[in-house]
């Protein structure tokens, strides 16, 4: 082998040399930042989430008492949450809300227990959008962290799924009065 073939195989060998680590510096750097932005977007969605897991259990626990929150308050929270909602929710989230959201529109004045198990997978899909697992988790296990009788829920809504909270109320009401 000459001398010049020498180089040209030196010369090849410190270019892959050089381009191997600018391409491992720049593809470190790309990940390190992508990285970083998916932190602080999940920090993001965690308060919003938060927001939302606050107010309905706020609403949940003052159910039947006379200081519940005022709907025109209710109404501004959740116009203000929505378009949070919108910029930082990933796709399961938004459809899942939409879905309960369009069952509580038609059962506004009666809600059923459907409207808690919709409000339930809305629930898991926030889990799931910050990466946590849902293994092993169905919809009940909100019956039993929201309600005050999550085994007389889940025994009424096995017989009727369609159940209306006034109903389950007044079950309620006369197992106590008994």
């Amino acid at each position: 082998m000459d001398i010049d073939a020498k180089l040209i195989v030196g010369i090849v060998a410190a270019g892959a040399t050089v381009l191997g680590s600018v391409l491992t510096i720049t593809i470190g750097k790309y990940q390190e930042r992508k990285r970083d932005n998916e932190a602080t977007f999940r920090e993001l969605k965690i308060k919003m989430y938060d927001e939302f897991l606050k107010t309905m259990f706020n609403l949940f626990r003052q159910t039947g008492q006379k200081e519940t929150m005022e709907n025109s308050n209710l109404e501004d929270f959740f116009r203000s949450w929505q378009r949070k909602l919108i910029f930082w929710a990933g796709p399961k989230a938004l459809k899942t809300y939409i879905k309960w959201k369009r069952h509580l529109s038609t059962t506004a004045n009666n809600p059923d227990a459907n409207t808690f198990y919709y409000m339930s997978e809305f629930i898991l899909s926030i889990r799931k959008d910050l990466g946590l697992s849902n293994k092993s988790l169905n919809r009940d296990i909100l019956v039993y962290m929201i309600l005050q009788n999550p085994e007389l829920f889940l025994t009424l809504t096995s017989k009727n799924p369609n159940i209306t909270f006034a109903e389950i109320a007044n079950i309620e009401a006369n197992l106590k009065n008994n």
